[in-house]
């Protein structure tokens, strides 16, 4: 998904001082995140292991599964998903009669995200088709075609939201529900109460937004990855204040309806999906710029819980669409180095005890025969699925270890364990040597 951080990624990875378990895990972090697999390879091989520690081919072969036999360990593997194209192999044969949405390929555009997370809470088919964009047009994208043959773009988001309401009426949840006689609280929320919640006289930028004054240049660079990059100096960072106010502001908005913890109360609405872009990167750059300014914190305890709920109530938002936490810190470390920011951890779920993720994910999978039953599984399906490819790329970094060999059997691992468990400690220091690699 992200391609800002890659290069950070792989170091941890392979830094050796780091415990088997952090590097197993950040190596999958990889496959979920689709970053090129050679990306997760990159000399691994630099520490040496001797030759009397290495299990023999033989016994590791005995050990691994075949791939066909992985394939039966993994349903899913044998499932079709959705279909996603680059825009120059699109194949116009298949579309006839589809949703067919274009989205950034790094799935950084708020709109595309507005957009993706409607159709998954109403569980919507599509087709999706990935298509490069350098950010200078915010209402570029999405790009929308429907079987009808209407096209909407992202100038018209709200439109968009509204022909998805129309087009799945008869699933639940209501996106436009009536909550009062005399307002309607979904559309205020979204056409007057949003622009004037945000700080006034900020960037609407889709990668930092409302952060930074209109005065910062937007400048042409050609070294730039996207393009354009904007020039802004600490003095050009909206004052605390007043991002503090629009958090409170945003607050007050969720303790209006006490039945539930989304803006209109008890079930999400178009509101809600048309807020989390940017709530989102709020939770993770905020504390980046201020100190103790913290969007999922106690200190504002209605926004918390909005958080929370999005993550574990709303399966496909924490499973499919949401952005990590980490991806919108590197953003803005990587296009405003003229900032001095601070080092924050931010959670990407809730903290809480009762907070359980494969839970979340089950409940995401239970209807997508495409999907593995737990997260971890889903990683191994995801190897298994393009495991050429991950053969050729391994073998080509460690020419002295058989990739094929060990990747069977590190799948057969991630077959047998839950992620989540301390067990997968236990399993993982089981693996042979060229497993590990």
């Amino acid at each position: 998904r992200d391609r800002a951080h890659t290069h950070s990624y792989r170091t941890m990875v392979l830094r050796s001082a780091l415990p088997l378990k952090l590097r197993l895990f950040l190596a999958s972090c990889f496959i979920l995140a689709h970053i090129p697999v050679s990306h997760a390879f990159v000399n691994p091989c630099a520490t040496t292991v001797s030759s009397s520690s290495r299990l023999s081919a033989l016994q590791m072969s005995a050990s691994a599964p075949s791939w066909a036999d992985l394939q039966d360990k993994l349903p899913s593997t044998k499932h079709d998903g959705p279909l996603v194209f680059e825009e120059a192999a699109l194949d116009e044969t298949v579309l006839s009669n589809k949703i067919v949405i274009y989205v950034d390929r790094n799935y950084w555009c708020p709109n595309c995200e507005r957009a993706l997370l409607a159709l998954e809470v109403k569980n919507a088919e599509y087709v999706k088709v990935l298509i490069d964009d350098d950010y200078s047009e915010p209402d570029r994208l999405p790009r929308l075609k429907w079987p009808d043959g209407t096209v909407q773009e992202g100038k018209d988001m709200y439109q968009i939201l509204e022909k998805i309401q129309e087009e799945h009426s008869d699933t639940k949840p209501d996106l436009y529900p009536n909550i009062s006689i005399s307002v309607d609280i979904v559309r205020a929320s979204i056409e007057r109460r949003f622009e004037g919640i945000m700080p006034r006289y900020t960037l609407p930028s889709s990668l930092t937004p409302f952060i930074f004054l209109e005065e910062c240049a937007l400048e042409k660079d050609p070294l730039s990855q996207l393009g354009t990059t904007e020039v802004c100096r600490d003095d050009d960072v909206v004052q605390r204040f007043k991002l503090k106010v629009s958090l409170e502001e945003i607050d007050e908005v969720l303790e209006e309806y006490e039945d539930g913890p989304y803006i209109a109360g008890e079930d999400i609405t178009a509101a809600d999906i048309y807020w989390a872009p940017y709530l989102e990167r709020f939770a993770a750059q905020l504390p980046m710029l201020y100190d103790g300014l913290a969007p999922r914190s106690r200190e504002f305890e209605a926004v918390k819980d909005w958080y929370d709920a999005m993550d574990q109530q709303i399966p496909c938002y924490s499973c499919a669409v949401k952005g990590r936490a980490e991806t919108w810190q590197t953003l803005l470390r990587k296009f405003h180095p003229e900032i001095e920011l601070r080092e924050e951890t931010v959670p990407n779920l809730p903290t809480k005890r009762s907070f359980d993720a494969n839970k979340v994910w089950s409940r995401y999978a239970k209807d997508r025969a495409f999907l593995a039953e737990t997260p971890t599984k889903e990683v191994a399906a995801r190897v298994v699925r393009n495991h050429e490819a991950w053969v050729i790329a391994a073998t080509a970094a460690c020419p002295s270890i058989d990739a094929d060999v060990g990747l069977r059997e590190l799948c057969g691992m991630l077959c047998t364990i839950d992620g989540f468990d301390t067990d997968a400690a236990e399993a993982a220091a089981n693996l042979s040597d060229d497993a590990r690699e």
